[in-house]
């Protein structure tokens, strides 16, 4: 399957911001489980691996780049959740600054993790089949 890097890259962000909208309704309902914060925690990862496995090229930059997004659309849902009244731990401007930066290296190592798992997942995949589809 033929598919552009800013496609796939798009797809990425569309994973993470898909896993937030859903963490934002599960907070909102009360259905709040650690399974389900285990899932969320793990959707940069996921974004990262399914973007570098559909890029065509520079892979691993693809993946990584996810980060910055990442961050930014669980600060934005952090602001949304408090805006609509509701208590954070992440509370005001300073608070969204710091949510941000934690966020972004905490994003940035699950991509690189997902990403450089797809990209060895890819490079298994040519060498034993011995061309690229």
């Amino acid at each position: 399957m033929k598919i552009s890097s800013t496609k796939a890259w798009l797809i990425g962000v569309a994973l993470l911001l898909l896993a937030q909208v859903v963490w934002f309704g599960l907070l909102a309902t009360g259905m709040f489980s650690r399974t389900a914060g285990i899932l969320m925690l793990s959707a940069p990862g996921a974004a990262g691996f399914i973007t570098a496995y559909l890029a065509p090229k520079r892979k691993i930059l693809l993946g990584v780049s996810l980060a910055f997004p990442g961050a930014m659309i669980v600060s934005m849902v952090n602001w949304a959740y408090e805006a609509a009244g509701h208590a954070v731990d992440f509370s005001g401007i300073r608070g969204l600054v710091d949510l941000s930066v934690l966020t972004f290296l905490q994003d940035l190592v699950l991509c690189l993790i997902g990403a450089s798992v797809a990209w060895f997942t890819v490079r298994i995949g040519v060498s034993r089949s011995g061309h690229v589809e």
